[in-house]
């Protein structure tokens, strides 16, 4: 954040800075103390941003909420004055608390996702259908119909993780590990693409091959950051499989693909050969696919769709001879 202190040097007195980045807990006030070093006339106001990759401007427009985290109740009222365009409602408060609440927000998106996997693989075993279990959770009132609830392959990006891990440093560092669910739910988010790189190893003949559709980590976005793909798919390739890979719009130049994973430009090329198709990204092109096409590229028409996006056509894929699971555990398909 040097370059906060260092743009404070070059502003008129009694200007204000707003800080959006995402910051520890504990960052602003201790900029504050440094801007204010320089000239007690600066402020610094604290609104974390609230954006998500591909919705950025819509996000921006229409944020439903403004969090103003400030020392200083003029600063704080001048920074409310410049959002009043925005239709949205204020919430002014201290500077720990606007970047705590940053913090709060992404590990409770993380921990309801780590939630219903914990439930769609218990689901798995006992023979239930978590869509159904879903389905009534978002009826209650209390969980509601925009909950985190979709099963899969846990989050990725870097948002909810970075959160996750501040609390579990501050959790270790301030509370003797007396909060460890923040530590506990980030273990179990990256152990899930070992089980799932496992399960499929064991149900694959020791040459088997894998297609991967959709390498962003969400759809609407070109970013390979931390690309979950990219993770099985290393994983995959050092148990002996053969990997290939679609997306319809990611950036193959951002990041170093996998050495070995073979990138292809139509999912039924990438499909070409495999023992089994992982739905890896929910693209709206996916949608679309025609399973007998799919099936006469494959070696064996094997699909898993851990994040269930495919369900409404899963009829379509049955009758076209597809072998179609929904959950990572137990593994798909048989050892041959």
């Amino acid at each position: 954040m040097t370059d906060t202190v260092e743009c404070a040097t070059h502003l008129t007195p009694g200007s204000v800075i707003v800080l959006s980045a995402q910051v520890p807990v504990g960052t602003s006030r201790q900029l504050r103390d440094q801007i204010r070093a320089l000239d007690p006339s600066l402020e610094l106001v604290y609104s974390p941003e609230n954006l998500r990759l591909g919705e950025a401007l819509a996000c921006y427009l229409k944020p439903g909420h403004i969090v103003i985290g400030a020392v200083d109740a003029r600063a704080a009222g001048a920074v409310a004055e410049l959002f009043a365009p925005m239709d949205a409602k204020v919430y002014p408060m201290s500077l720990e608390s606007s970047e705590m609440v940053k913090h709060a927000l992404n590990a409770f998106l993380g921990t309801s996702v780590a939630l219903a996997n914990h439930w769609a693989d218990l689901c798995a075993m006992m023979g239930a259908d978590y869509a159904d279990v879903a389905l009534a959770l978002r009826a209650d009132l209390r969980v509601g119909p925009k909950a985190y609830l979709a099963p899969g392959l846990g989050f990725a990006g870097g948002t909810l993780g970075r959160d996750l891990k501040v609390l579990d440093q501050l959790n270790r560092e301030r509370l003797g590990g007396s909060a460890p669910l923040f530590g506990e739910v980030l273990r179990y988010n990256e152990e899930r693409m070992a089980r799932l790189a496992d399960n499929v190893s064991g149900a694959l003949p020791s040459n088997g091959a894998v297609c991967l559709l959709g390498a962003t980590y969400k759809p609407g976005t070109s970013t390979l950051r931390r690309s979950p793909t990219f993770d099985l798919a290393r994983r995959l390739l050092a148990l002996g499989h053969a990997v290939s890979a679609h997306d319809p719009q990611a950036d193959w130049t951002e990041e170093p693909t996998p050495a070995g994973l073979v990138v292809s430009a139509t999912p039924y090329d990438a499909a070409r050969g495999a023992d089994l198709v992982i739905l890896m990204t929910e693209w709206p092109d996916y949608q679309t696919l025609d399973p007998v096409r799919l099936a006469a590229s494959t070696r064996r028409a094997q699909l898993l769709d851990p994040k269930g996006f495919l369900r409404p056509r899963e009829a379509d894929f049955r009758a076209s001879g597809w072998d179609v699971s929904f959950s990572i555990w137990p593994p798909t398909g048989s050892p041959t």
